[in-house]
């Protein structure tokens, strides 16, 4: 298998294709960047079992599908879904806890531009 470390950092090889689902098997990262590819499909939930995740960069790619409630509830501190992706759908309440939790840093990236189809408030 592939051994990312502390993170995985694709960025720009033409990644086609969904995020697998046991993406959220990769506990121990800390960073993913896969911004630049052609990523399609929807986020998948496992991502909000990557307790350790402070960076999701997902920018540039061919997102689409709503938001995943479970990605609330991990530490990050930048996420980044600009750039050609076509979210939708209401922005789960429990992003506000990106902002908020004693036990994460403070958010200081939040960017979701170009998602037309997202509603609700940013964190």
């Amino acid at each position: 298998g592939i051994d990312l470390g502390s993170g995985a950092r694709p960025s720009g090889l033409g990644l086609t294709g969904p995020l697998p689902a046991e993406i959220g098997l990769l506990t121990e990262a800390r960073k993913l960047c896969f911004n630049g590819n052609t990523i399609t499909g929807t986020l998948p939930s496992g991502l909000g079992s990557l307790r350790n995740l402070v960076r999701l960069n997902l920018r540039q790619n061919s997102l689409t599908g709503t938001l995943p409630y479970e990605m609330g509830h991990i530490r990050l501190k930048d996420l980044y879904l600009d750039g050609g992706n076509m979210l939708e759908g209401s922005i789960p309440q429990s992003y506000c806890n990106l902002a908020t939790s004693k036990d994460a840093f403070p958010l200081a990236a939040f960017v979701l531009t170009d998602n037309t189809g997202l509603c609700g408030l940013v964190p």
